[in-house]
């Protein structure tokens, strides 16, 4: 494969890492308004009185959004100077949160929720440009796997925080609580972000860049690797509570609590990702590895007999080495992107990407359970079917160069 010689070595001479870090802490509070929304879902269906296909829709409003709009944001939103979509992202996310805790109208409910979702993906296909843009060459890789780590820490935080919320009946407190977490991290960007920074000065028309990135091969299987990647990742997180419930007979507060430790160590995993990549390892050779533990551990949760223990081990595991493939995606944008002006397109190809395989995951593996009577060894069917794809996608990306 030919893979553009260009390096983005235009970044900063010295890496600003507490620019990263509030690059990371600003995808961390957008992740956790996404997860806000699984545990309070059915106390807000009853609440409101959805029928299943509104609650599904209110569910994955954020995906599909992404889904849509991921490199057509991602070529536009980077033309913006970053202070303007910081400012806008995070205000109109804290009007949201206050409008859907005050509000009684399942419209403006929805409205809000709309709105949320264009802010996130507002965030999710800017900050990892801004932050090839405060980073030299040699801590880029590290830099993006730490940026990588704002799903499952924002995961994390509402998982926790919402089931303490919700054992009082209370929902309306977490999108309270997510109103001053917005709010909060305006006052801190104002503060520390230089104002007009990271902008592409490009005259270039967006269609043509976005044309360029799509066509782009490996750009294509980057994007690709993160569907079949979040499809597998996000259904398991979604589904193993309830799979722990019913095959195991565990309490609900157990399987939560088991259901957090398995996000929480896909962190390390994307950091381990993240050395690895600064240690210059063929990205080929990482995610094949990973796919491979995540196709065994897959096996080890659906398919073993020896309980509950060995599931959650399982999980864990899954979980971690699954941590390896998202760090190397981001690490490998700057790689692969044709020039500095691509950068926005191609990581909004990237959240595509994983937006559709979240899109997908939960309900294509709910209708192998459903089809199968109940029987939860039919979910791993079209996990492995994701697993062998995402390794034959990962065995065809080209080295760098």
């Amino acid at each position: 494969g030919n893979v553009a010689k260009f390096r983005i070595n235009a970044g900063m001479q010295t890496t600003s890492w507490t620019n990263v870090a509030i690059f990371l802490a600003g995808g961390t509070i957008a992740a956790i308004h996404i997860g806000k929304v699984p545990t309070a879902l059915a106390i807000i269906q009853l609440e409101f009185e959805m029928n299943l296909i509104l609650a599904g829709l209110f569910f994955s409003i954020f995906s599909l959004i992404g889904v849509f709009l991921g490199v057509s944001a991602g070529s536009i939103f980077t033309k913006v100077a970053s202070s303007k979509i910081i400012f806008s992202a995070f205000a109109i996310l804290a009007i949201c949160d206050v409008a859907g805790a005050r509000t009684d109208d399942l419209f403006v409910l929805f409205l809000s929720r709309i709105f949320e979702g264009l802010c996130f993906v507002a965030i999710a296909v800017t900050f990892p440009t801004y932050i090839t843009f405060v980073t030299n060459a040699r801590d880029r890789p590290l830099a993006l796997s730490i940026w990588s780590l704002f799903i499952p820490i924002g995961f994390a935080i509402s998982l926790t925080t919402s089931s303490v919320l919700l054992s009082n009946g209370i929902w309306r407190d977490m999108w309270t609580l997510c109103a001053i977490l917005s709010c909060l991290y305006l006052v801190i960007a104002y503060i520390f972000i230089p104002k007009n920074t990271h902008k592409t000065l490009s005259n270039k028309n967006p269609l043509n860049i976005i044309r360029s990135v799509i066509s782009d091969l490996n750009l294509l299987k980057l994007s690709m690797i993160f569907t079949f990647y979040a499809f597998q990742w996000i259904t398991i997180i979604a589904w193993f509570p309830s799979f722990l419930v019913e095959n195991f007979n565990l309490n609900l507060q157990n399987a939560a609590i088991f259901t957090s430790l398995a996000v929480i160590v896909n962190i390390p995993g994307n950091l381990l990702g993240g050395r690895l990549n600064q240690l210059n390892y063929k990205p080929k050779r990482i995610l094949m590895f990973a796919t491979l533990a995540m196709f065994v551990s897959t096996c080890g949760i659906f398919f073993s007999t020896f309980g509950p223990i060995f599931a959650v081990f399982s999980a864990l595991s899954f979980s971690f080495f699954a941590g390896l493939v998202p760090s190397t995606l981001f690490a490998n944008v700057p790689v692969f992107s044709p020039s500095r002006e691509h950068l926005g397109a191609a990581n909004g190809l990237l959240f595509q990407g994983s937006a559709f395989g979240q899109l997908i995951g939960s309900p294509v593996v709910a209708s192998f359970i459903f089809f199968g009577g109940g029987n939860w060894t039919y979910a791993g069917a079209p996990l492995l079917i994701c697993a062998s794809a995402q390794l034959y996608l990962s065995n065809k990306l080209a080295s760098k160069t």
